[in-house]
């Protein structure tokens, strides 16, 4: 019970971890997620030095000396990276010194501590148990009785030296802690598992396994060196483990990640992500993966275990080369050993304290000292109640002697309950959790003894959305461990476990399985797909289902698990949670679509009118024709959503979404009976209130809220999980007016919550753009619900696209505007929608050829990472106007300063220009765009703050600036984003008044003003650019004035702001921007039709598009099988109905949202279903949207024909709007083309152009098309 194994945190290097310095420095950023690196690295393309050395002058030559990729025992320690401290050498053959500094010694009665060396031997890594060296570590260790440290000692220690800090500063303290800490790790049977808390390959800010080995020897703690004997001593913190890790993987492993990467980059055409081989600690033990070093459980050791087997099983199965059957050998071995230390009872201690013994884990401890072979802890606690002097200390005899009277009134089945959760590797709460029926009331757990002693899985099933979730295998380790385990510590008879087909085990398994799935959009899952995720985890023993022992066990489902069926009759599976939400949503919204309309005299189509010709006259149009069009298509859309109980608003950026609502929330009968405005986002919500002109502060009519912030009044929402759930609350009266904006980034758990919460409102809209990025989470309620209501009379070219409870915008102004030439980024956009396109939008191309220009869209090429580095500042130089790569005062003036000064009113221009990529990682990731922009533009100022010069300065002297904060090192003039919504105060600069404010997830501002708060320390100052004339002010350590802890507590914290040069294109939905830099790497796995389309729509003024490669390849992209959305398995309102896609492994789309054909193949509109269909019936081979290329010229026609007998070609066109003007005069031009370039309708020396027409109703009839197919004697 007492033996645990060490979690050891390294940073990612980019060959190895064998003692050499990166090979490219500069290109890795991933080390910079650890705060205490960040300040520090100082680094270019050929070194890597500790900016500690760097910054005094006569080291600055350093810089010019390459270090990159070489070995630490080549250097000498001033040429060492920042990161050697930091363990970035643990697999090094060779020792080498570290210098540890005392950080105190600028206090007077501290300054005889000197700067220490010590030894990294080789094979070794130095470890630091941060969190227990902590207050907050020694808080929880004082309330456990674990340790006897002395919190009075250190508020001495502070007082007499005048500091403040947040750890263990008195030696004894320092010494017990230790002590303590190591005592638990057993050298040749304690495992050290390594991790780096961010690696390139994994998108997720996640822990990564690296490697794993055995703790050889523990080195003993040494203290520092000191100039003479004086009151005050310290210890070292840093403790040498040596490990067993070595080149051969004889004994331990690392995990073969580089030449995963390495082999992705080397075959793109091989569908590999290299992030299949990673291993994550396990679910909910990621404490045990944090602080540098912690503790590791045995159970949360046998995980990893298993899950590292998986993943050297694929890298085996890939090709990846290394004695991988050696170290799967080895891990067998391990994970029996796991098993026999781990023992039948691992949560005994934490069982104990549930009760209410306060030394529960010594009890536990000492019992397990005295065990025989074979012998169980609690007929030894039974019997020592009788005598407990004769089992324990004195201490723990006097507990026992007190709890006595406690245990005798204990039921058999309480102390059967007890035994059963001492089974799992739990902590003392979720012991309680489990065992006191008050604690499982304050949780909202609904079982009693009873049931959990049937069901243990139900822990597992009840637990899993609170803030002390149990998972699933800590539950199945305890149920049934290894068969030597079992056999001699059997489960009570009530819980008693057949096999591991058990209906309980599987029922679980199944909840796990599909609970994982809504985290991937699903708010189902298939049968046949259950069973294949069943195989993929690492269960032992594993549970091997079929179709035939799933049908069996469904009996035992109930309450649970939902049987539903796929539209095939096929079996599927679904939460009853889910199955709950999608019936109430379905409900809910077909009432209300069949309600009562809100009919009224109010001329809506004259408001329209009226409001546009103010703003853009028609006689001063450049395209009239297309601005009456738009009118039309505006004024019937807005009669609908006024008139209808419940209408969904869809339409691009551009289109006139927000004119209408605010047209609409104008209207004094509207305004005059109350507005509730809502937005996933705190983001979205203050755009949409801007947007709209209405604000909630000024008028008490107007509510405005994002969905979390709403529905937490009436408990359907808990911040601590950020779970959405239905319940009994009744709903709340609100307005008459109910907008839903950025509809499509809902759930459908936030989408039922928030139509539960919710009553008296006689307008619902839901608005948003379909074509987006789906939801993070369950589902995709909004496109469901466009499909469910869209009138089957509307096709695809049929206008206006209004209807009942629908109306869908169509025509952009930004391209009637015409306010950079044609837009070309509109066009480009489109091609990513997913439904029909124009003949001529593939005119497109000879733009990504670079045959034609455009101001609104630029496309460059890159092929490496230097090349990408050298393009991205060329553009900023060209797009910015600077004079000089370096014109720090020009790019200063871009974000809003004047003449180079940021003041407040800056931050109206942050969003005049944004970065944005699809990835955080790699050298085109969002982390190192940042920091590379940093570096350019700011790094004069962040070495002027921390020189010496800087530091000595007055806190009241105006010129002394804030030292750099947080690990990206943010100074003033910094371009940052809000990662939190958060309630803070805020200073109105205009009226000088101090007021409550809100800050919203995903809000941009300006670092513009510091103040001095005190003789040590500055109030950052930053104003966002939706809330102009504000100043929200943070501490250095980037955490709000306000917040409850003012010093930053460890560094698994993550501060509040983050650099926003660059921000992902996830991080940028709902946000729009002057001009967008779009970047989009070669192969990058989370490119999705729906990501490129959000990034395409983000810019107002043209967008510049870096694309790794060929940019024709871009078009790849708009193909089906890469659309997320439709990979969706949901049943809102119709069964599913997946088809398979041919190329693309394990993907299925929704048929409903595809035109497939008979032969197989997405098309994108339903004229060209029916042409591919006939063609295909009449056994006539084509290729749908082939390339056809002239000059350097591409276009791709909807059908390609050749006839192999006469060597005849045919394009097939077929045009859907020819009575638009412009689409007239464009498929003329496109036309023109196809003449120069010898295909004519006649037959020219090229080939036959064929061209079909949708008729008036907007469709096509089959006989027209054979019809056609008869003139040229194709049938």
């Amino acid at each position: 019970m007492g033996l645990k194994h060490l979690s050891i945190r390294v940073p990612w290097h980019d060959t190895g971890w064998e003692g050499t310095v990166c090979q490219n420095p500069n290109l890795n950023s991933s080390c910079l997620i650890l705060d205490r690196l960040a300040p520090k690295k100082d680094d270019g393309a050929d070194y890597c030095l500790d900016y500690e050395v760097t910054k005094h002058p006569n080291y600055r030559k350093l810089r010019n000396q390459k270090n990159a990729g070489k070995c630490l025992d080549e250097l000498e320690d001033k040429q060492y990276p920042a990161c050697v401290s930091e363990r970035m050498a643990f697999m090094s053959p060779f020792e080498y010194n570290l210098t540890i500094k005392y950080p105190y010694t600028y206090r007077p009665k501290l300054s005889h501590f000197l700067p220490t060396k010590i030894s990294n031997p080789p094979y070794s890594a130095s470890t630091i148990p941060f969190y227990w060296l902590s207050k907050k570590g020694i808080k929880s260790l004082l309330e456990s009785n674990t340790l006897p440290v002395s919190m009075e000692n250190e508020k001495d220690f502070e007082k007499d030296n005048e500091i403040r800090t947040d750890w263990a500063n008195v030696y004894n303290n320092q010494k017990l802690i230790i002590d303590w800490f190591y005592s638990q790790i057993k050298p040749e049977k304690s495992l050290c598992f390594f991790y780096a808390k961010k690696v390139p390959f994994v998108e997720e800010q996640n822990r990564i396994i690296i490697g794993v080995g055995r703790v050889k020897q523990i080195d003993d703690y040494r203290e520092y060196d000191y100039k003479e004997d004086r009151e005050y001593r310290g210890l070292i913190w840093e403790r040498m483990v040596h490990h067993s890790i070595r080149p051969d993987f004889d004994d331990g492993f690392i995990l073969p990640y580089h030449a995963a990467i390495k082999f992705a980059d080397e075959n793109p055409d091989i569908e590999f992500d290299p992030t299949e081989l990673a291993v994550y600690p396990p679910k909910g033990k990621i404490r045990e993966f944090s602080y540098v070093t912690e503790h590791v459980s045995n159970d949360s050791a046998i995980d990893v275990m298993l899950s590292c087997a998986e993943s050297l099983k694929k890298a085996i199965k890939i090709g990846l080369k290394g004695p991988w059957k050696k170290s799967l050998n080895w891990i067998n071995l391990q994970i029996g050993e796991l098993w026999k230390m781990r023992g039948p009872y691992p949560g005994m201690g934490s069982a104990l304290t549930a009760l209410g013994f306060s030394l529960g884990n010594f009890i536990a401890l000492e019992i397990d000292d005295q065990l025989k072979e074979d012998e169980n802890p609690w007929i030894i606690l039974e019997a020592s109640f009788e005598n407990p002097d004769d089992y324990f200390s004195n201490e723990l005899a006097g507990e026992l002697k007190g709890m006595k009277d406690v245990w005798e009134i204990l039921t058999n089945d309480e102390k059967d309950l007890l035994q059963l959760i001492s089974r799992f590797d739990l902590s003392p709460l979720q012991a309680k959790m489990i065992l006191m029926p008050e604690t499982r009331d304050e949780f909202g757990l609904n079982f009693d003894e009873n049931e959990v002693l049937e069901n243990p899985y139900l822990i597992f099933e009840q637990t899993h959305h609170t803030v002390e979730p149990i998972s699933f295998l800590t539950i199945d380790h305890g149920v049934l461990p290894c068969h030597e385990i079992a056999n001699k510590f059997p489960l009570p008879d009530k819980s008693k476990i057949e096999s591991e087909l058990d209906w309980r085990r599987i029922r679980a398994l199944i909840s796990e399985i599909l609970e994982e799935a809504t985290y991937e959009g699903h708010s189902l899952l298939p049968q046949n797909l259950i069973i294949e995720k069943s195989k993929e985890l690492q269960l032992d023993p594993p549970c091997n289902l079929n179709g035939k022992i799933i049908l069996a066990k469904e009996k035992y489902f109930l309450e649970v698990i939902e049987k539903i069926e796929m539209e095939d009759g096929k079996p599927a599976y679904q939460l009853t949670e889910i199955y709950k939400n999608a019936n109430f949503i379905k409900n809910k919204l077909l009432s209300r679509k069949e309600g009562k309309r809100n009919l009224s005299n109010i001329e809506w189509e004259k408001l329209l009118f009226n409001y546009l010709e103010k703003k853009y006259p028609l006689e001063k149009s450049k395209d009239p024709e297309a601005e009456k069009k738009a009118r039309d298509e505006k004024s019937a859309a807005l009669r609908e959503i006024a008139e209808s109980r419940l209408s969904v608003l869809i339409g691009s950026a551009g289109t006139g979404k927000t004119t209408l609502l605010s047209i609409l929330c104008q209207e004094p009968e509207i305004r005059e009976r109350g507005i509730l405005l809502l937005a996933p986002t705190g983001k979205a919500r203050v755009k949409m209130e801007q947007a709209l002109g209405l604000s909630s502060r000024k008028d008490p009519k107007i509510k405005a809220y994002n969905i979390a912030q709403f529905l937490v009044k009436s408990s359907r929402y808990n911040g601590e999980t950020g779970r959405f759930f239905l319940n009994d609350e009744p709903p709340k009266r609100v307005g008459e007016t109910v907008i839903v904006d950025e509809a499509s980034m809902l759930t459908e758990e936030m989408l039922a919550s928030l139509l539960q919460s919710i009553k008296g409102y006689k307008r619902l809209i839901l608005v948003g753009d379909r074509y987006q990025l789906p939801p993070i989470g369950t589902g995709r309620p909004f496109v469901d619900i466009i499909t469910e209501f869209k009138p089957e009379t509307l096709d695809d070219n049929q206008f206006p696209k209004v209807g009942d409870s629908y109306a869908e915008l169509t025509i952009n102004r930004r391209q009637t505007l015409e306010e950079c030439g044609k837009r070309y980024d509109i066009q480009l956009a489109n091609w990513f929608r997913g439904g029909s396109l124009l003949s001529t939008d593939d005119m497109i191309f000879d733009l990504l050829n670079g045959l034609k220009k455009s101001d609104c869209l630029k496309i460059y090429q890159w092929d490496s990472p230097d090349e990408f580095s050298h393009l991205l500042f060329e553009i900023l130089k060209n797009e910015l106007n600077l004079k000089t790569n370096n014109d720090y005062k020009t790019f200063n003036n871009s974000l809003g300063a004047v003449n180079g000064i940021f003041k407040v009113g800056a931050a109206k221009k942050a969003e005049k220009w944004q970065i944005l990529s699809p990835v955080r990682n790699r050298n085109h990731g969002v982390s190192e765009i940042n920091r590379a922009i940093h570096q350019k533009f700011k790094t004069a100022y962040i070495r002027s703050a921390r020189s010496r010069e800087n530091k000595l300065k007055r806190y009241d002297d105006y010129t002394k600036k804030a030292k750099p904060a947080g690990p990206e090192e943010i100074v003033w003039g910094d371009k940052v984003i809000n990662i939190q919504n958060q309630s803070i105060g805020t200073w109105n600069i205009n009226n000088k008044k101090q007021e409550d404010g809100y800050l919203a997830n995903g809000e941009i501002g300006i670092f513009v003003e510091k103040s001095p708060i005190n003789n040590k320390d500055f109030a950052l100052k930053f104003e966002f650019s939706s809330q102009l004339g504000l100043e929200y002010s943070f501490f250095e350590s980037l955490t709000p004035m306000n917040s409850k802890y003012r010093f930053k507590n460890i560094d698994e914290d993550q501060p509040s702001l983050e650099l926003a040069y660059a921000l992902t294109v996830h991080k940028a939905q709902g946000s729009e921007f002057g001009k967008v830099i779009l970047v989009i790497p070669r192969n990058s796995f989370n490119i999705s039709r729906e990501l490129i389309y959000t990034a395409l729509t983000r810019q107002q003024d043209g967008i510049i598009i870096l694309f790794e490669g060929n940019p024709i390849d871009l078009m790849n992209y708009s193909e089906e099988k890469w659309s997320e959305t439709n990979q969706r398995f949901t049943n809102l309102f119709r069964a599913p109905c997946p088809r398979e896609v041919k190329d693309k492994k394990d993907l299925f789309l929704e048929d409903r949202l595809i035109n497939r054909t008979l032969r197989g193949e997405d098309v994108r509109s339903k004229s060209e279903l029916i042409i591919a269909n006939i063609l295909y019936h009449y056994g006539i081979d084509y290729e749908y949207e082939g390339v056809l290329e002239f000059d350097g010229e591409v276009r791709r026609p909807d059908f390609i024909i050749e006839d192999d007998d006469s060597g005849e070609f045919y394009y097939w066109e077929h045009l859907g709007m020819l009575n638009n003007l412009r689409y007239k005069q464009n498929w003329e031009k496109k036309k023109e083309w196809y003449y120069k370039n010898g295909i004519t309708v006649e037959g020219g020396r090229n080939g036959t152009l064929i061209i079909s027409v949708d008729n008036k109703k907007g469709g096509i009839y089959s006989e027209e098309i054979e019809n056609i197919l008869k003139k040229h004697s194709l049938i």
